[in-house]
């Protein structure tokens, strides 16, 4: 797949896919002057990825002081 391929698959920018490449994230081959990434590749990238965990803070158990806050005066 090339980029414009793997950007509108993945729902990403042009520079995220790059990054990526980069730090070996995702692999690529040049074949001339095109980048090239392989459709397996993308396939394993989902199955290895683990779901994102969010920790929920209840408002009834953080109080923040009006000292911690910005203000406009």
């Amino acid at each position: 797949m090339s980029i414009l391929e793997t950007c509108q698959l993945l729902g990403l920018s042009r520079w995220t896919i790059w990054r990526a490449i980069r730090v070996n994230e995702l692999t690529a081959i040049k074949v001339g002057r095109r980048t090239i990434l392989k459709r397996a590749n993308l396939d394993k990238l989902f199955e290895q990825s683990q779901p994102l965990v969010t920790n929920k803070i209840k408002s009834a158990s953080v109080q923040i002081s009006i000292d911690d806050c910005y203000t406009l005066s």
